[in-house]
């Protein structure tokens, strides 16, 4: 749906992205996904992650798929890291 829109964002970032694009507030998507909007800002901050019940709320509200909202930019650091064992 999104198709490269959200290619290098934090799962954070992904969040407010589809949040603000769905014309939510953090409030209204909260009270979508059953969590409160401090809950949503932290999310969109970085300072915690979704229980999986939440996850899969947040994603039938923005028509999307938990892969869609995995973090890129940890994904690109783990494929940049080596074992220099």
């Amino acid at each position: 749906m999104m198709g490269g829109a959200c290619m290098g964002m934090t799962f954070g970032q992904k969040v407010r992205y589809r949040r603000t694009l769905a014309g939510l507030t953090q409030e209204e998507l909260g009270r979508l996904c059953n969590v409160s909007g401090m809950a949503i800002s932290a999310y969109e901050l970085g300072r915690a992650k979704p229980y999986t019940n939440t996850m899969n709320r947040m994603c039938k509200v923005f028509r999307c798929s938990p892969a869609d909202m995995a973090d890129d930019k940890e994904a690109d650091a783990d494929d940049r890291h080596t074992d220099t064992g």
